[in-house]
């Protein structure tokens, strides 16, 4: 099943900007503010270069306000569709680093994310559901999560998450870039490399939680609450 969004304000502003290499020509600036009011399980976003700003909140719909800017020769195809449970979100670029894709979210209890970027900036309070990321480069910044199941792969960027509930299973895979994870204090099942930095955190092979994390060139550090 496939729904239309509501959309509440569309703005576009364009203007010619001086001749510089690759970038010429008419600048694009839009806001797109989008309410999806059809039953989403999932929000899953297929952005090259971009930025997630979101919470969850006790909402009946989904809110998200994206924002689009590059040389128009850059920009690509960006779009929002609802497929099954499922909102999926693209923003493109016809040329690399030629364009940026802003989106603020918010998403009702139970909302699960997925995030697909070459780069970019993720940062997230309050989310109760899965959430998974594979990124180029960039940085995930978590607040008060309560996923119970979390699964990020970054080949370069550095990520810290506060949890405000014991997950069942994290996997964290980083090429380059440091992990810092803030958790409810106790037993973990811990299969951490390099050996991780231990804060009140107690590793236990008998536990129920399990961290699995990969750090090619950083650190971990695990800190209880």
């Amino acid at each position: 099943m496939r729904a239309a969004p509501v959309r509440l304000l569309a703005l576009l502003a364009a203007a010619p900007l001086l001749t510089a290499t690759n970038r010429c020509g008419v600048y694009i600036e839009q806001t797109e503010n989008l309410q999806f009011f059809a039953p989403v399980t999932r929000i899953a976003f297929d952005v090259h270069h971009g930025s997630i700003t979101g919470t969850m909140y006790p909402r009946p719909s989904i809110y998200i306000k994206r924002h689009t800017s590059g040389f128009e020769a850059g920009v690509g195809e960006f779009g929002d569709e609802v497929v099954d449970d499922t909102l999926e979100l693209t923003g493109h670029c016809a040329i690399a680093h030629e364009c940026w894709y802003d989106h603020m979210i918010e998403a009702p209890p139970g909302t699960a994310l997925e995030f697909t970027f070459r780069d970019g900036y993720i940062e997230l309070s309050e989310f109760d559901a899965e959430i998974r990321a594979e990124v180029g480069v960039g940085r995930f910044i978590g607040w008060e999560i309560a996923a119970p199941v979390i699964e990020l792969s970054y080949e370069t960027g550095d990520v810290t998450i506060e949890f405000a509930a014991i997950p069942e299973q994290v996997t964290i895979a980083v090429g380059t870039g440091d992990v810092v994870l803030t958790l409810p204090a106790g037993p973990y099942r811990c299969d951490v490399t390099p050996a991780p930095e231990l804060d009140g955190i107690t590793c236990d092979e008998a536990a129920a939680a399990a961290l699995d994390i990969t750090v090619e060139t950083g650190a971990v550090t695990l800190r209880g609450v």
